[in-house]
């Protein structure tokens, strides 16, 4: 069971930083697992534990860590124990079981903890985006909530002859007497709104989440070059890394090409091509290409994407917090005019007569 990813990125950077400080993997785990003790929600009896999810278990950190560490005393090579490290995800497993296999742990882990946090604050940022539309759609609801099924029976009810009510406050008042449907016909809508998330079909019109996972396929790219893998391998990896469809069939594209002898320029080239890179990311990579370092010149690269993409998610989230309130202030509007302004005219007219 993987950690949030937030969580991954804090212990990669301890971890490197054990690393770095000469620290052996063993170490470096023990004192990892002391500090985890705490982490979780609640403290379950043994006998108990089986009832309670594993996640919000104080101490399964800790276990999981002590677990690695047992298994390096039993003799296991340090690669079979890092691939099987439950508190990270399947990337990162692959990666710091190949570093430790080429001895470039420290190295490779110092890279993944920059990368985890980078990921880690860009994604924290795609939430925010969110957050405006979800606000505003409960703005929405507790305001309809509000006027249909509170005001409207109330007033109606006071009023003499109903019929000449406007046609709107008419289909408010027959609303108002099913609760039941309207409250199934939100959850309708928020389980479609989750299915449309998680479907992941808005990925490819969003900029700044193309411009995303621009920066997180060139940062593993970076990363596992840095480790010593083969560039068959890189793309075998980064074509299970959680990237979108469109990403997953271009790098099928590009295993097929490098695997009949294509050089990775062209393979790039045919990433532009597709619209995933631009002329300028494939200078920088094919500057590489002619150096002999590729990985040297993507973390230049990656630096520059760095800036422009947190410029373009500033600006995809003031778009999208205005396009929300715009959106919710027309339809309160909306009610407003065809609901509650001719109930308030309606009570003032029978009060006046």
């Amino acid at each position: 069971m993987a950690l949030p990813r937030e969580e991954q990125a804090k212990i990669m950077r301890i971890l490197s930083s054990m690393l770095s400080a000469r620290m052996s993997l063993k170490d470096a785990l023990l004192n990892l697992a002391e500090d985890y003790r705490d982490y979780g929600m609640i403290s379950v009896p043994p006998e108990f534990s089986r009832f309670i999810p594993k996640e919000i278990q104080k101490g399964w950190v800790s276990e999981v860590l002590e677990d690695l560490v047992f298994q390096i005393d039993s003799g296991r090579s340090e690669e079979e124990v890092l691939a099987e490290a439950e508190i990270f995800d399947r990337d990162i497993r692959q990666s710091l079981s190949s570093a430790a296999a080429s001895n470039s742990l420290q190295k490779v882990a110092v890279k993944l903890a920059d990368f985890l946090e980078l990921e880690a604050k860009l994604l924290g940022r795609l939430k925010k985006v969110i957050f405006a539309p979800t606000m505003a759609f409960f703005i929405a609801v507790l305001f309809t909530y509000v006027v249909v099924f509170r005001f409207v029976p109330k007033v109606v009810s006071t009023v003499n002859s109903p019929e000449k009510l406007p046609l709107t406050v008419k289909w408010a008042y027959t609303v108002s007497g099913h609760f039941f449907l309207f409250l199934a016909g939100i959850l309708l809508l928020i389980l479609g709104v989750v299915y449309f998330l998680r479907s992941g079909v808005w990925k490819s019109y969003l900029k700044v989440y193309r411009e995303f996972e621009k920066l997180r396929f060139l940062s593993w790219l970076k990363i596992l070059l840095e480790a010593g893998w083969g560039e068959v391998k890189v793309f075998r990896f980064l074509q299970d890394a959680g990237f979108s469809k469109k990403w997953r069939e271009a790098i099928e594209d590009a295993i097929i090409g490098l695997e009949a002898g294509e050089p990775i320029d062209e393979i790039m080239a045919a990433l532009k091509d597709k619209g995933l890179l631009k002329t300028t990311d494939l200078s920088f990579i094919k500057s590489g290409v002619s150096i002999g370092n590729i990985p040297k010149q993507i973390e230049i690269l990656v630096r520059f994407l760095l800036i422009e993409t947190e410029k373009l998610m500033g600006r995809t989230e003031v778009i999208v917090q205005t396009i929300s309130t715009f959106v919710v202030g027309i339809y309160v509007t909306v009610i407003y005019i065809g609901i509650f302004l001719p109930l308030v005219t309606a009570i003032r007219r029978a009060m006046a007569s």
